[in-house]
This record gives C-alpha cells, sequence and structure tokens, in this order.
C-alpha cells in the first residue's frame, strides 16, 4: 500500500522509537554484561544498518562501566591501565573506581591525578597511608612548596610505585630542593621509568650545573633514559644553560634515535641551531635503523625539496617498514595520494610483516578499501589484532563494524575498543 506523502510525518516517531529501543536494548545488554545479547544486537545492527556514532559510543560508554565495577583483583587493575588513553571520556567511571578500598581503586585515583581530572587535595593524606597503592596516590598528591620534606621522604619509599608518584609530583612542584635527589634517581633508582622522571624534573629545573651533570649519566644510562636527557636538555630552563651545546654534541657524534631525538630539538631554534639539526635529521632520514628511519619519515616536511626527494627514494627502496612509512607520507600529497595507496593496497591485502602497518596507513589516509580488511580483522584469532583492527575502524569513524568487538569473549579487547571508541573526536 502506497503511503500518501502528508502520512509520512506521522511514522517518523515510530521510527524514532524503534531505533530507540534497538539502541536501548544494546546498552542494557552491555550494563548487565550478557555479552551474547549484546553480540546480537550489533551484528543485527550492523546488518541493518542501524548503528550510528552515538549509539555505538553509548554502548561503549556502558561497556567500560561494567568493566570497571565487575572486574576483580589483578583484572581490576588490566582494566584501568586499559582506559588511560581514553582518561577524559571515561572520568565519571574511573571516579566511581576510585571510590573503593583496592589497588584498582588507587591506579583509577592515580590515573585521574596524572591525566588533571581531579584535585590533589582530595587524596594528600593518604601520604602516610600503610597501604602502598594509596600511599603511591598521596605521595602523587604532594605538588605544593611546603609539602617539600613529606614528598622528599617519599622519593627512598621501598615500593616503586610511591617513589615514581614521588618523582611526578615534584615535576610539577619544581622545588629547587629537589634537584639533588633527581640527580641522584637518574643514576642510581633501580627503575627506568624513575630515572626518565627524574631526568625531566632536572630539565625543567635547569642551571648549568644540573645540566652537566646530565652528560655524566649518560654513558651508563639506557636509550629511554637518554631520550629523556636530550629532552632535559632542551627543556626552556636547560636550553641557554649548556644543554644546546650537548645536543649539539649529541645530534653530530651519537647514531641512532638519540642524534635524531638531538637534532628535533634542535630544528625548534633559529641558525645555526637548525641547520644542525636539519643535517642530523636527514642522516637519520637516508640511513640507520629502520625504526630511527621510520621515526624520521613520519615527521618529515613533505614542503622541503630534499625531504620529499628522501621520502620517495624510501618508498621506493627502503625495507619493509619503512617504506611503508614512506608510501603512507606520499598520500598526504594530492600529486603522489593514487599511486602511494594503491602500492598500500597491495601490501596489505598480502601476508608479509608489514601488512598491519599498511592497514593502519590506509586507515590514516581514511582509504575505505580498507575497511573491509579491517572488519576481518576484528575476528582474528589474536585478542590485540582484534583491538588494533576496532580502534584503526574508529579512527575513520567506522562505527558499526568497529563496535563488533564491544560483545568480545575477552574483556580486555571490549575494553580497549570501547576506550578507543570514547577517544575519537566527536
Amino acid at each position: 500500500m502506497k503511503i500518501p506523502p502528508a502520512s509520512l510525518w506521522l511514522l517518523a516517531p515510530v521510527a524514532a522509537l524503534n531505533l530507540a529501543c534497538t539502541s536501548s536494548a544494546a546498552v542494557k545488554a552491555a550494563e548487565k554484561g550478557d555479552y551474547a545479547a549484546l553480540q546480537r544486537h550489533l551484528a543485527d545492527g550492523l546488518k541493518k544498518g542501524s548503528l550510528d556514532g552515538g549509539e555505538v559510543r553509548a554502548v561503549a560508554g556502558a561497556v567500560v562501566r561494567r568493566e570497571l565495577s565487575s572486574a576483580q583483583g589483578d583484572d581490576s587493575k588490566a582494566r584501568v591501565r586499559e582506559l588511560r588513553a581514553c582518561a577524559a571520556q571515561a572520568q565519571d567511571a574511573l571516579e566511581d573506581r576510585s571510590g573503593k578500598d583496592d589497588e584498582a581503586a588507587a591506579l583509577a585515583a592515580l590515573t585521574l591525578l596524572d591525566e588533571r581530572l581531579a584535585r590533589p587535595s582530595r587524596w594528600r593524606e593518604r601520604a602516610s597511608h600503610e597501604a602502598p597503592h594509596w600511599r603511591a596516590v598521596g605521595a602523587r598528591s604532594l605538588t605544593e612548596p611546603d609539602q617539600g620534606d613529606q614528598r622528599r621522604a617519599l622519593f627512598a619509599d621501598l615500593f616503586t610505585s610511591v617513589r615514581h608518584a614521588a618523582f611526578r609530583a615534584a615535576v610539577d612542584a619544581l622545588d629547587p630542593r629537589d634537584l639533588p635527589m633527581f640527580l641522584d634517581a637518574v643514576r642510581l633508582d633501580p627503575e627506568e621509568d624513575i630515572r626518565i622522571t627524574a631526568a625531566q624534573g632536572v630539565g625543567a629545573l635547569g642551571g648549568e650545573q644540573a645540566t652537566l651533570a646530565l652528560k655524566d649519566r649518560w654513558a651508563s644510562s639506557s636509550e629511554p633514559v637518554r631520550l629523556a636527557i636530550l629532552r632535559a636538555w632542551g627543556a626552556r630552563a636547560s636550553y641557554p644553560s649548556g644543554g644546546r651545546d650537548l645536543l649539539f654534541w649529541a645530534a653530530e657524534q651519537e647514531q641512532g634515535a638519540p642524534s635524531l631525538v638531538a637534532s628535533l630539538i634542535l630544528l625548534r631554534g633559529s641558525s645555526p641551531d637548525a641547520d644542525v639539526g636539519r643535517g642530523g635529521f636527514l642522516r637519520a632520514m637516508d640511513g640507520g635503523v629502520a625504526t630511527t628511519r621510520v621515526m624520521a619519515i613520519s615527521l618529515a616536511n613533505l614542503g622541503d625539496e630534499v625531504q620529499l626527494k628522501l621520502v620517495e627514494k624510501a618508498s621506493e627502496d627502503g625495507e619493509g617498514p619503512v617504506r611503508v612509512a614512506a608510501l603512507s607520507r606520499l598520500t598526504e600529497r594530492k600529486d603522489r595520494r593514487e599511486q602511494a595507496l594503491a602500492a598500500l593496497g597491495e601490501i596489505a591485502a598480502g601476508d608479509s610483516n608489514e601488512r598491519n602497518a599498511a592497514r593502519s596507513a590506509l586507515a590514516r589516509a581514511r582509504d575505505r578499501r580498507v575497511v573491509q580488511l579491517l572488519a576481518e580483522d576484528t575476528r582474528a584469532q589474536e585478542p590485540g589484532v582484534r583491538a588494533w583492527a576496532a580502534g584503526e575502524l574508529a579512527s575513520m569513524k567506522e562505527f558499526p563494524h568497529a563496535a563488533q568487538p564491544l560483545a568480545d569473549a575477552e574483556p580486555s579487547v571490549r575494553t580497549r575498543v570501547a576506550c578507543a571508541i570514547l577517544a575519537v573526536p566527536r
């Protein structure tokens, strides 16, 4: 029966009601943890084309709340860690979780503090708590000048989490009295993350003596700590106090990532600093280990003819990951885009080690030819591949396909996918 056009408006509320019921059913299934039912709703929505971004976000939010509230023990800590990338969007759920007394609650509180989503004063009294997980939260809250003595006492705590939280608070506080202990930590603390944070604090406080003291720590430091030292030398308080000369040294004498990072910092300056930085950057683009070349190519200025030619060269003769990185950059050029997309498509459809990197490159280029490949990856055997593929689809705002792993059998996949969806800008 043909419906008169004038009567079509009468059906609009019915259609909206049906969609609302579908959305409500999926959200309710997620809230109950009935993932078999949620899987049916999501699959049906994909088939009918009724899943939109708003509905998928609502389901993702429900999954986050359910996973945070239902997980126990080490699983609950894992769920909190998996939400760091979308802490702002999951703030309410993290707030609720921080209201409990276990380690996951403390980890949720630390996440809120680290992401500047809660006031430090809220948990400061916990700095003397007998439980190390809550003592860490209290330590992270000691960011005021008059709390220096208490903060410095916790630099020597037996528990790594407490020491690291205290040093992160010290970086916020920027109290010159913390400098000697920053320098000691860069050299002596057994935990790499603490050494990295301490180097950041030295750079932020600056001064010629402190800047030069970091050079003494260079030889015995791991590469991640060396990169932190380079960033410290490039900090506003350290660059004019010896940091500039040390960055020159690293750019010209070191190899790999340290030389590249030093060059990138120098590139921010004016000549002659930028000239030295440019030389190191071009060397990194054209040679060295693959990981360094990939990093340099990803940061290349395609408006610079020399850099463009190096990217083009890498797209033709670079080893696997280098070639994919170069092709990915060339998709940004109108005159190279189609050729680069075609080459990436061949790699993405194959079975080489670079297949997934090529699929990610196509997703960044918003090439819809990769959607079906990624949709198939959301059903892969490996949980990490399923979560990665859904995240790539979410970044493309292909929400109906990205939503399917929200009902995955693995809690980690569900949470990571929900976080990826919530983190996509509206």
